[in-house]
């Protein structure tokens, strides 16, 4: 009689070794995947710092080398940044007249003169020292007076914004804002927050940086962060935050993490 043996069952549970592996396997994509979801945001800043110092830099140089006074205009609401170039000859502050009777007459119907003189001896007795100029050894250059000049002294002038291969309208990337601006020129802070929960969606807020002709700029501190993704218009708190700070003798872009107050005081000599 010959008995007839069953099928012997071959399934059987995973081995250590293949246990090890497995959990090897899932911790190694763990640790490649997780961290890159803070890269890919960490990614989105670096590439908006890179472009925004290197236009910055960009219109700087270009100030120095066209001889014409060049601003950079922010657009808060829209994470929008270009360059505009003032005409050729245009300094940002009244010619000087040829004849003293005529300068006289003027001073006397047109404060220009005494707000810029005014503003001129605040920056020496600031810094103890002149601002170079261009042209003119009787002239001096205050940082803070282009932008009176240009706003509510001399007749508005047609900016032309500048669009080659080197310096261009650009957008920050995505997710990534102006979540302050500040400029030595101007006590208002151009706030991201601010500017979103204004009633009036269609005004327009812009903040510039000034760049001269004479290797000057206006000292400007701009703070970058993430927008909440629940409430774009608000700062993310968790995301990425850093300040970049514009040094007005130099056009260097000195970078911080995190947001820092700006100090604007001029060292003395």
């Amino acid at each position: 009689m010959q008995r007839v043996l069953g099928k012997k069952n071959n399934q059987h549970g995973f081995s250590l070794f293949e246990i090890i592996i497995v959990l090897a396997l899932i911790g190694t994509i763990a640790v490649v995947i997780i961290p890159n979801l803070k890269l890919s945001v960490d990614s989105q800043m670096s590439t908006s710092l890179r472009n925004l110092t290197g236009q910055i830099r960009s219109a700087y140089d270009d100030a120095i080398f066209s001889g014409r006074i060049h601003r950079m205009v922010f657009d808060i609401k829209n994470g929008e940044f270009w360059v505009e170039q003032a005409p050729l000859g245009y300094e940002g502050r009244p010619p000087i007249l040829d004849s003293e009777s005529e300068s006289e007459s003027l001073k006397k119907r047109d404060k220009r003169a005494e707000v810029l003189k005014v503003l001129d001896d605040k920056y020496k007795d600031l810094s103890d020292r002149p601002m170079p100029t261009t042209s003119g050894e009787s002239k001096n250059y205050s940082i803070r007076s282009i932008a009176v000049v240009q706003r509510k002294v001399l007749k508005p002038i047609d900016w032309k914004e500048i669009n080659d291969a080197v310096i261009y309208r650009q957008k920050l990337s995505s997710g990534i804002i102006f979540a302050q601006v500040l400029s030595s020129i101007s006590a208002k802070k151009f706030d991201y927050v601010e500017i979103q929960s204004n009633s009036d969606k269609t005004k327009k807020e812009f903040a510039y940086i000034y760049f001269l002709p004479n290797g000057t700029a206006t000292s400007t501190s701009i703070k970058l962060a993430m927008a909440n993704k629940d409430n774009p218009n608000t700062i993310s708190e968790t995301g990425p935050k850093y300040t970049l700070n514009l040094n007005s003798l130099t056009g260097e872009c000195n970078l911080l993490e995190g947001f820092q107050d700006a100090n604007f005081s001029l060292p003395k000599r």
